[in-house]
């Protein structure tokens, strides 16, 4: 692990700004989640695009997780790089507010799975820096500096649909998507002054003043069936999340008559209870290992969403205090 030569304001200062990057960026994926079932019902854009348009982010992410973002952080000095995503990140949200005057509905799902397929790819960009720039600067701490980022990502999470919600009836859909990709412009341009490079011939990088040598030459050495297994657990679970999500403020304004602030506050639970539950299954994969947790949650989870199902076939009804 390299080791910086810095003092401890700015250590802690480019902490707290890469954690906020993180923040903003994790807001403004599922931000959308919440009002853009209801905007594209209102275009007569059918349900299944508008699903697709949500979950093509992530696989954009994904795709850049494994092939781009490795390649790129030990390619780029990560000042500029993390400048150029951002300012693609603000810029893409922009054109994703500009859709508003896109008038035929083929015209606008086109250009909005190509505006959150780029989003994602970016996005990846992001928060691969950002984890590794604030485990560089606390190597002693990988640990609590983990757990750190899946807290404010599962916090992020989970306030995004809310924030969409609130902004969507707020400023509307071009003010929401203008508003947050304004700020992610200005970390963008404060990520230039970054003074940390991730790039393994970066001089200073190693005790012994030579610079490291990736131990990873390529992206097929980790393919082995120990990674490979909780990679695959990792993707279904993310997979049967995002399946859902498009449906559930359809569903509550449909079924129960619930406005936009409901319909991202029953999206919150979701994140929530991740956000909750991460600090105590971190306790129990330390004391009972990795292996029996994904074999318990692989049982879980189908059984959960299960449940899910049956709920449009209860009793249940309407209520004016949702609205």
């Amino acid at each position: 692990m390299r080791t910086l030569h810095i003092s401890s304001r700015l250590r802690l200062a480019l902490f707290l700004f890469c954690s906020f990057s993180t923040t903003l960026t994790m807001i403004s994926c599922t931000q959308p989640i919440s009002f853009l079932p209801i905007y594209d019902s209102k275009r007569n854009i059918t349900k299944s695009w508008t699903g697709f348009i949500i979950s093509v982010y992530s696989l954009g992410s994904v795709l850049c997780y494994i092939f781009i973002a490795p390649i790129a952080l030990s390619t780029f000095r990560t000042g500029p790089l993390l400048a150029f995503t951002g300012a693609c990140y603000g810029i893409f949200g922009m054109l994703f507010a500009m859709l508003d005057y896109v008038g035929p509905s083929t015209v606008f799902v086109s250009l909005a799975i190509c505006c959150r397929f780029l989003s994602g790819l970016v996005h990846a960009v992001i928060c691969s820096a950002n984890l590794a720039i604030m485990l560089i600067l606390y190597p002693e701490r990988v640990g609590l500096v983990t757990s750190f980022i899946e807290t404010i990502c599962g916090a992020s999470e989970a306030v995004g649909p809310f924030v969409g919600s609130v902004l969507y009836q707020g400023v509307g859909y071009k003010g929401t998507f203008v508003l947050l990709s304004a700020v992610s412009l200005v970390c963008s341009a404060i990520s230039l002054s970054i003074p940390v490079d991730l790039r393994p011939d970066a001089e200073g990088d190693s005790e012994n003043g030579h610079p490291e040598q990736s131990e990873v030459r390529s992206i097929w050495s980790l393919v082995t069936p120990i990674l490979m297994f909780p990679l695959w657990h990792l993707a279904t679970s993310r997979i049967l999340m995002t399946y859902h999500m498009p449906l559930i403020p359809l569903y509550a304004q449909e079924k129960f008559g619930a406005g936009l602030t409901w319909s991202g506050a029953a999206l919150m639970s979701d994140s929530a209870v991740y956000l909750i539950v991460s600090p105590v299954l971190g306790v129990l994969v330390d004391k009972y290992g990795p292996i029996k947790m994904m074999m318990g949650s692989a049982i879980l989870l189908p059984l959960t969403y299960t449940l899910i199902g049956p709920l449009p076939f209860l009793p249940i009804p309407p209520s004016r205090t949702l609205r």
